[in-house]
């Protein structure tokens, strides 16, 4: 079974194409474990003392997915965002990463991610958002770090969310072969 990831900031896209292609695909999808967790704190700013919890829950929400999609048969499992997006978060606020994590990230990491630029989406305010991080230059450290742990990877940077979608998908069938 494959493993496949959308990655990259906040308000490009990943949610609402991933639940999109596991709607159309009828497969697992795992969620970002982040953005609840800033919800479920009621507004406070997330610490580097919460990057631990964060990054516990988003590899327990992605076992799951993934145990539930090997059960079923699935060709692959989807993922909405994984431990990269963790790590590139806590280098960038915090400047400095949980022991272990490099090592659970080579451990874990997908057989292929699609990269989502900012470009062409527009910022949607939210409270669990961090509105201060310029996206494009969180879009060069996903970028840097993807190559840092020797991931494949796609940039997917189309304007509509229909080409988004298509390219994706096309770019699944192709690693399925």
């Amino acid at each position: 079974m494959k493993k496949f990831v959308l990655i990259g900031g906040e308000c490009t896209g990943k949610s609402t194409l991933a639940a999109a292609i596991g709607k159309s695909y009828k497969i697992e999808v795992w969620d970002e474990f982040a953005t609840q967790y800033a919800k479920d704190i009621n507004d406070k700013e997330i610490r580097y003392s919460d990057v631990a919890t964060i990054v516990a829950g988003q590899l327990d929400g992605q076992e799951r997915k993934i145990s539930a999609a090997q059960l079923k048969g699935d060709a692959f499992v989807l993922g909405d965002t994984d431990l990269i997006s963790s790590y590139t978060y806590s280098k960038v606020l915090y400047h400095r990463v949980p022991e272990q994590l490099e090592a659970t990230i080579k451990a874990t990491r997908a057989d292929a991610y699609f990269l989502l630029s900012p470009k062409h989406v527009p910022f949607r305010s939210a409270p669990e958002r961090r509105q201060a991080i310029n996206r494009s230059h969180i879009f060069d450290y996903f970028l840097a770090n993807l190559n840092f742990f020797e991931c494949k990877y796609e940039v997917i940077e189309h304007k509509s969310w229909n080409e988004r979608f298509a390219a994706i998908s096309n770019r699944i069938q192709a690693f399925l072969q």
